[in-house]
């Protein structure tokens, strides 16, 4: 029996299989199955699935057992490949992750109504005049107990409980204040800063999205043009046929996109078709690497000359070395951030340091 069990779930019930090898075998072939693309409304979509297998040979073990035990396994199966197609096995373990996860669940709901979240922000330079245009927006949260949390403590769970998208919000609307107050405090004299600030997958499916990144824009009388919000090809990839039309009416409103960790996500040209992309995100990884002999300068390269063939800007990521910046310099990027240049700072550490700059 297969149902759909809510949203992007579904549960299979196999009442005779014998042996745990047959489990594996079955979520094995609904791997290889959904894994070959099909065709819909003129696209080309490519379906893969987290699996998680809950087994009784208990007739007292009741049915809520047994789904809360898939579930919490199908979570594993999720943490363990990133871009689905695998499947994971209850085990006392997956347990107690289970638990863990419920934990921060709870606190995450609890976190949001007690105004525990915090913004950094990281700066992003002009790497031609070397001089701060703007910042990126990163979030924080100081837990009561554990102390400031970074997002890989908390996203992850976020996103699966669609807590992101109340915290999203939060996000938008206390970034685009702050960018508000900073460049009024700035004057006219002084070029206003810009703002970039992540979208997830579950961020740009939300339907709500354009108007409420319309309301934040007149509530505080931000140009759009200053607000940048950054979405992975990962997540273009999960949700492509909301992207396109999300996307598309936040171009509109007169945002401006970018395309983060370009180059290690799918189909990446493809990408650049759909998407009103208005700036490329070099990644991290390519940027480390022109401390190393290898192709990354040449890979960089390209990406450079491509983005700005299409009139886009360009942005290196994770710049940590003087040799990283030179290189990029003469390469053609026109942004940067990183260590080199600064940390992500508090609010306050950011106004002393860069507003009346």
């Amino acid at each position: 029996m297969v149902a759909r069990f809510g949203g992007d779930e579904f549960a299979v019930l196999s009442e005779h299989l014998t042996r745990r090898e047959d489990a594996a075998d079955l979520a094995e072939r609904i791997n290889r199955t959904l894994a070959e693309p099909f065709t819909f409304a003129g696209q080309e979509i490519h379906v893969s699935a987290s699996i998680g297998i809950a087994v009784t040979d208990d007739p007292l073990t009741n049915a809520e057992v047994l789904l809360r035990d898939a579930d919490a396994a199908m979570f594993e199966s999720k943490d363990h490949c990133r871009g689905g197609g695998g499947y994971q096995f209850f085990t006392t373990a997956v347990r107690e992750q289970a638990v863990s996860r419920l934990a921060v669940e709870t606190e995450l709901r609890q976190a949001l109504g007690r105004g525990e979240f915090r913004l950094v922000y990281e700066p992003v330079y002009d790497l031609r005049r070397r001089r701060p245009v703007g910042m990126e927006a990163l979030i924080r949260w100081r837990h009561r107990h554990r102390g400031l949390l970074a997002p890989a403590d908390f996203i992850e769970v976020a996103e699966d409980t669609g807590l992101i998208i109340p915290i999203g919000r939060w996000v938008l609307s206390e970034a685009c204040r702050t960018l508000a107050r900073w460049n009024r405090l700035r004057g006219s004299e002084k070029p206003g800063f810009t703002m970039a600030v992540n979208l997830s997958a579950r961020q740009i499916s939300d339907p709500t999205l354009v108007g409420d990144v319309a309301d934040v824009l007149h509530r505080f009388d931000v140009e759009p043009r200053r607000l940048c919000l950054e979405v992975t090809e990962t997540a273009v990839h999960d949700a492509p046929l909301s992207a396109d039309g999300v996307l598309g009416g936040l171009s509109a409103l007169g945002v401006r996109i970018a395309l983060d960790d370009f180059g290690t996500g799918y189909s990446s040209l493809r990408h650049l078709r759909r998407v009103p992309v208005d700036i490329l995100k070099i990644d991290r990884m390519f940027v480390n690497g022109l401390d190393q002999p290898g192709e990354d300068r040449a890979i960089i390269g390209a990406v450079i000359a491509m983005a700005h063939s299409l009139g886009m800007t360009t942005v290196g990521e994770g710049i940590e070395t003087e040799a990283q910046y030179a290189q990029l310099l003469e390469l053609g990027c026109d942004l940067g951030q990183g260590y080199l240049l600064s940390q992500p700072l508090p609010p306050e550490q950011f106004a002393d340091i860069y507003v009346g700059a």
